[in-house]
């Protein structure tokens, strides 16, 4: 499961999201996308905010990651 299905499933926006566990809807949005990985705070106000454990967040930004991975790898590189 991926992070952005975490989100929805906790019925919130990005903004929303962003703004409980404290950081700008950019950055929430960098994560959803694979760009980047949630530092471990961010994961525990993740977890609180998607009232899911953190164990479930942490596997989500592996599945995010490895679902950006694969949308790169399979880009034509010519």
């Amino acid at each position: 499961m991926q992070l952005k299905i975490l989100r929805v499933m906790a019925n919130m926006t990005q903004a929303e999201a962003a703004a409980a566990v404290g950081v700008t809807q950019a950055a929430l949005s960098d994560w959803e996308n694979g760009k980047y990985k949630p530092n471990p705070t961010a994961v525990t106000k993740l977890a609180e905010a998607y009232r899911v454990t953190e164990a479930e967040v942490v596997q989500a930004v592996v599945d995010t990651m490895e679902k950006a991975k694969e949308a790169t790898d399979g880009e034509d590189t010519d």
